[in-house]
């Protein structure tokens, strides 16, 4: 009953199987998880009790830095939208503060340095993977990378399987798009 989509360069042995292939141009398959990542994250479709509990996504960013806000203890802080400071989190995913409100989103001065959530942060830097991009390094249409967006977002159960055409240069980074799909929604 699953629907099988193949992105791929050559319409080959896997692809017979496909519901549907999409022919792409390789070494694209980044731009597309991107674009998708944006529209997720635009469009506010992001699984928000999953990311505060089980990644950093809340935690601050120093923007000079890069680095995740940390205190002299070791601990690291997220933001408290009900006393409007930053408060300091044990090392582990989800291990709020008893009462604290914590958002996703958000940039702040905390600690006397201008920070954002880590969340913000992928947000602002995914925004400039537009679906306009993404056809256009992909050579497929803006209008089948958005419905590819919108099928991952809609599907109850969504599961990327790589590795057949992903194995030469920066396809790490291609696995970490993919894995963070997934962690989004």
């Amino acid at each position: 009953g699953a629907k099988i989509v193949d992105l791929g360069l050559i319409f080959d042995g896997t692809a017979v199987f496909a519901d549907e292939f999409v022919a792409m141009k390789p070494a694209s398959d980044g731009y597309l998880a991107m674009a998708m990542v944006n529209y997720i994250l635009q469009n506010d479709l992001q699984a928000d009790d999953y990311l505060l509990a089980r990644t950093i996504s809340a935690y601050l960013v120093d923007d000079e830095t890069g680095q995740l806000l940390r205190g002299d203890d070791g601990c690291y802080f997220v933001w408290d939208a009900v006393s409007s400071t930053p408060v300091p989190v044990a090392p582990k995913a989800g291990a709020y503060p008893e009462g604290a409100d914590i958002p996703l989103f958000g940039s702040y001065v905390a600690n006397g340095r201008p920070c954002a959530t880590a969340l913000q942060k992928l947000k602002d830097g995914a925004a400039e993977y537009t679906f306009e991009l993404a056809a256009e390094k992909c050579g497929i249409t803006a209008a089948d990378a958005e419905r590819l967006a919108c099928d991952w977002v809609q599907a109850e159960n969504a599961f990327i399987l790589s590795g057949y055409g992903l194995r030469y240069r920066n396809s790490n980074e291609t696995y970490r798009q993919f894995l963070l799909l997934g962690a989004l929604t």
